[in-house]
């Protein structure tokens, strides 16, 4: 075990010296989180804290999301200039059930209700083309840049609904929260472009592995991710 952990110390601090800046036709993969996600965290907020009074329509109401997460890759056309393709994903889902039908049974004098269940799942999606500038270093393990990335922005969102008097499941793709029939169209995004401009760094601990952080507008506001040269 005391080996494995030398063995570890010496990869990522000892073996780092022999960093070198990058060059010329280097890859660059790199996969990262982002933080913090703005967007479903207002969703959870408005409608999940114990100050919201929910409609009594609303039998239930359940909240998830997911992501930011994302995979950049960047292409070394100089020592300074890299060109590249970022993927970013993200996302949140809302479930539960709220009443579709109240009939008076004549008999009990009690209103019979029915549920309906439901599932509306909103994705979004982010491509860009990435062109980032890398600064002049003396230093070998550290890299800072400047980034910006233009390219599709599109929200991707599905409603399920399963009567429970009913055994089988009807799913509707809704555009723009509308729940009234079925659209062909499942892209929600109001505007399908995208742009970012940040700032990062990268940190060596050998010369094929790394950290990379940014912090930008258009996308993740941060990001924490590792950096593959190949």
């Amino acid at each position: 075990m005391h080996k494995f952990i030398l063995f570890i110390f010496y990869s990522l601090f000892v073996s780092s010296s022999f960093c070198q800046s990058y060059k010329k036709k280097d890859l660059l993969i790199e996969p990262y989180i982002g933080f913090p996600n703005w967007s479903n965290s207002s969703i959870s907020v408005s409608l999940l804290s114990p100050k919201v009074k929910l409609p009594s329509v609303f039998s239930e109401l359940n909240y998830n999301d997911y992501g930011p997460l994302g995979l950049k890759s960047e292409y070394f056309l100089t020592s300074t200039k890299s060109l590249g393709i970022d993927f970013f994903l993200k996302g949140y889902q809302l479930s539960g059930a709220y009443l579709s039908d109240s009939t008076l049974n004549t008999q009990t004098q009690v209103y019979d209700k029915k549920y309906m269940h439901f599932k509306y799942t909103v994705n979004r999606v982010r491509i860009q083309l990435r062109y980032n500038y890398h600064f002049v270093k003396k230093n070998p393990k550290f890299d800072s840049y400047i980034g910006f990335g233009v390219g599709y922005n599109g929200n991707f969102s599905f409603l399920t609904t399963k009567d429970e008097s009913k055994s089988s499941s009807i799913d509707d793709k809704i555009k723009n929260g509308s729940s009234s029939g079925k659209l062909n169209s499942f892209n929600s995004s109001l505007i399908p472009f995208s742009m970012r401009i940040c700032y990062g760094f990268h940190y060596n601990f050998t010369e094929n592995f790394g950290l990379n952080t940014e912090v930008g507008i258009g996308g993740s506001t941060f990001l924490l991710g590792l950096s593959l040269k190949y």
